[in-house]
């Protein structure tokens, strides 16, 4: 063929067919070490598995699996520790009929270990259960513009509890790599001889992956869109600019022990269950994800739309469809994680006559710690806008306390009227205790029964100790008086207790019939 590259037919020892295995000259014009093609519009028949050498190169060349059944493992295109593979416009047909297959161990092209692979423009498609591509223990790779389409397995019922068995592109336990402008599309199963999206991944990313990106990317008509999950969590990434369309539960999914990342200014449109869903462990002890130091933790989430949330919900994933939702795992020791989503700028819309999201952006984990889980400037209609979200605020108060005379006492609250972050504790019920440092806006109200003689002092306290400069002074009256502050501090300890003191000198005890404190960090939280 000249250029350094030859043809498969050209070691075909008879006239092609493609559904005579050329399995023979596919392995003899690799070995020439030449950069290997096919004839545009010709698919080789492949009776088992291609394993590649490393360094192997195929370009415009497609291939049809002829024994798609052959085992639960059938792989058409398989490195297995070696370096540099480059497959360039390269088609795969799995050619299954759904009933065959693994999850786990099926796919058109499986490249196992190795690095510097690049995968260009590559298409994958053909039933059965199994995966379109997959990278597994890869390192410093790229996977650029691959299709993979109609991977699908067929039940006659829909199982009550499978795991997933169709899968579009996989990467596990990878490093350094870069996943762009790919399409992925309709993934899932026919169920009773009818196209049912349920249990097909269309990106999964998990087991570990860390140091990637993943953009431009375009997923529709699956289960779920780009799906984080597993055990040894994935770490410091970056989801930008994603679309994805048509999912039956979740759109980006970061389950289990997602730490360090970044998702933005992707789009996804009617999503079953929710957009976006970030979830902590499932279990309290994991060998591969050990705690503290896998915990789920600092993922920022901005500039993403949810749009028409909740569009043919089947009750899968959530009855409760919401544009973003952080909640926790199973495991019960670890029910207030994740932590540290912070959503900045997102949008959830629910454009449909018929309105399906029931939330806008929704936390379900409770308080337990810094990072918070912040809502930032967002947009939501349709449905509740805002629920469960942390803030560094609490307001609190008390309808009758006795302040002895001339002796300035410190008031304690019995009633939180708000408290976006614990700052509340029993232990100290005189003080609240900011999450994080920062300026704070800090409010007390102190209403003294009636009483002419003497003065009314309400101040602010920082640990117990009284600011001169942010006190109120009143003179007695016949009525009752009410003194209050409001002042911006910088608290620069968190474990400095904010709170207020009362003087009172009528010459005898005095009521503080009704008091409260309110503590605001100086931010926007939350938009309708």
């Amino acid at each position: 063929m000249g250029n350094n590259r030859v043809l498969i037919d050209d070691f075909l020892t008879c006239p092609y067919d493609p559904d005579t295995d050329s399995i023979a000259a596919v392995f003899d014009a690799i070995n020439t070490g030449m950069i290997v093609c096919g004839i545009p519009g010709r698919y080789y028949g492949v009776d088992g598995e291609i394993s590649l050498p490393a360094g192997a190169i195929l370009e415009d060349v497609a291939f049809k699996q002829l024994s798609p059944h052959a085992s639960t493992g059938v792989k058409t295109l398989r490195g297995d520790n070696v370096d540099g593979l480059r497959l360039t416009r390269v088609k795969v047909d799995r050619n299954g009929d759904g009933t065959g297959g693994s999850v786990n161990y099926a796919a058109g092209i499986w490249i196992k270990g190795g690095k510097g692979h690049k995968l260009e423009d590559c298409e994958v498609f053909g039933s059965d259960m199994g995966t379109g591509i997959v990278f597994q223990n890869c390192t410093d790779f790229e996977a650029l513009r691959l299709h993979v389409h109609d991977i699908l397995y067929a039940l006659e019922v829909l199982p009550e509890h499978p795991d997933d068995m169709a899968q579009g592109i996989w990467f596990s336990n990878c490093q350094r790599f870069t996943v762009s402008g790919c399409r992925v599309n309709r993934i899932g199963g026919l169920v009773g001889g009818n196209y049912r999206r349920a249990f097909g991944r269309m990106m999964p990313i998990g087991l570990g992956c860390k140091s990637f990106l993943v953009i431009g990317n375009h997923l529709s008509d699956g289960d779920q869109g780009i799906d984080m999950t597993g055990s040894v969590g994935n770490q410091r990434f970056t989801v930008m600019g994603n679309t994805i369309e048509d999912v039956e539960t979740w759109g980006i999914k970061l389950a289990n022990y997602n730490r360090f990342g970044q998702v933005l200014g992707n789009n996804v449109y009617r999503a079953g269950a929710a957009g976006y869903v970030g979830s902590g462990p499932t279990e309290n002890v994991d060998s591969g994800s050990p705690t503290p130091e896998c915990l789920p933790v600092h993922v920022l989430i901005e500039g993403n739309g949810a749009w028409d949330t909740g569009f043919g919900n089947t009750g899968r994933g959530t009855g409760d469809p919401t544009g973003f939702l952080v909640m926790s795992g199973g495991a019960s020791n670890f029910q207030d994680y994740p932590r540290g989503y912070r959503l900045v700028n997102n949008t959830a819309i629910d454009n449909q006559a018929v309105k399906t999201q029931k939330y806008g952006f929704r936390n379900l984990i409770s308080y337990g710690g810094a990072p918070l889980n912040e809502c930032i400037n967002c947009r939501a209609a349709g449905g509740t806008g805002f629920s469960g979200w942390h803030f560094p605020m609490a307001a609190v108060s008390k309808t009758t306390q006795s302040i002895p005379n001339s002796i300035s006492t410190e008031l304690t609250y019995d009633t939180e009227r708000s408290d976006g972050a614990a700052m509340h504790q029993a232990g100290t019920p005189g003080r609240l205790f900011v999450p994080r440092v920062g300026f704070y806006n800090i409010k007390g109200k102190a209403t003294f029964a009636a009483n002419a003689t003497g003065q009314r002092i309400l101040g602010v306290t920082l640990a117990g100790t009284l600011q001169l400069n942010s006190r109120d002074i009143q003179t007695a009256q016949a009525n009752m008086v009410t003194c209050r502050v409001d002042e911006v501090f910088y608290i620069g300890d968190i474990n400095i207790g904010i709170g207020t003191t009362a003087f009172q000198n009528s010459g005898g005890a005095l009521d503080v019939t009704y008091s409260e404190l309110t503590v605001l960090e100086c931010m926007p939280n939350q938009v309708n």
